[in-house]
């Protein structure tokens, strides 16, 4: 698996937490340049796994090309 980090040696990479630092949900923990992703040639596209039996329908719908305001959910489970 290709480690992004390792690739760029940390380059567009912001991290806005400390190790071990508590956060609570809808803490910003990291962001990342886009562009410096697509400079250096990086695929973007994320893969998510469902495990441990999952049978449900999960209605995804293309979120290509949106802005979506923080803590909005991508995907919720049934």
């Amino acid at each position: 698996m290709l480690d992004f980090k390792q690739v760029l040696n940390g380059r567009g990479f912001t991290a806005h937490v400390k190790l071990n630092q508590e956060v609570k949900a809808g803490t910003l923990l990291v962001t990342l340049d886009r562009q410096t992703m697509a400079t250096a040639g990086l695929d973007m596209t994320t893969i998510v796994v469902f495990t441990e039996g999952y049978t449900g329908e999960v209605p995804l719908g293309s979120k290509l090309h949106q802005q979506l305001a923080a803590g909005t959910p991508v995907l919720k489970q049934a």
